[in-house]
């Protein structure tokens, strides 16, 4: 086929799943990800499952980057597919405690009780699990209550943008004060690394 579209690719890849040659379908996402057709939603579904069959819940977890990237993270389809991934991992047990740690980050400001830096820390580590959104209000909250953007804040912030796929905003937070250690420099090689493979996925 000398011009494959996405339903094409997503014919062979749900075919590859179908017949349990999972490493096939992830080694044809790859390629299909470098021909240039954006995936769809039975495109994503496929692969994923495939991640689930191999027990690869790193790519998995790249994937559902690329999912996000796309604008499915609210598909019906995907939903299931991708409660299956992280349940066989042991991760919806951790998903639902960083989503408790926002909802008591939010009664404490109900509350009057204001955040300190050692807050923060803790509610961008859960804000950067729940996604991009979540992350933006917290630093938003940040600024708005005034906290020092000490060299801790700063690598949560950083931690923060790379788990969200956002390295130029990772990197530029990074800067806005010269202090640094080797922990926000392996912040930063952390998320580049992880970004450069989501960008070949």
């Amino acid at each position: 086929m000398p011009s494959r579209d996405v339903v094409s690719w997503t014919g062979i890849l749900s075919a590859y799943v179908k017949h349990e040659k999972h490493e096939e379908a992830l080694g044809m996402f790859q390629e299909m990800m470098g021909s240039g057709p954006c995936p769809n939603e039975f495109t994503f579904s496929s692969v994923l499952r495939a991640c689930s069959a191999l027990g690869e819940f790193s790519d998995g977890k790249c994937i559902h980057g690329c999912v996000i990237k796309h604008g499915f993270e609210s598909n019906q389809i995907l939903g299931s597919v991708l409660i299956d991934l992280y349940s066989k991992y042991g991760s919806i047990e951790e998903a639902w405690k960083w989503s408790q740690a926002l909802r008591i980050y939010i009664d404490m400001i109900k509350a009057g009780v204001y955040p300190n830096e050692f807050t923060f820390v803790k509610v961008l580590a859960a804000a950067g699990f729940l996604g991009l959104k979540h992350g933006k209000v917290v630093h938003a909250h940040l600024i708005v209550f005034g906290v020092e953007l000490n060299l801790v804040v700063k690598t949560a912030l950083v931690h923060m943008y790379s788990k969200c796929q956002r390295m130029d905003d990772a990197v530029r937070i990074s800067k806005l004060t010269p202090e640094s250690d080797r922990f926000l420099w392996t912040a930063i090689l952390s998320g580049l690394a992880q970004n450069l493979k989501l960008r070949k996925l």
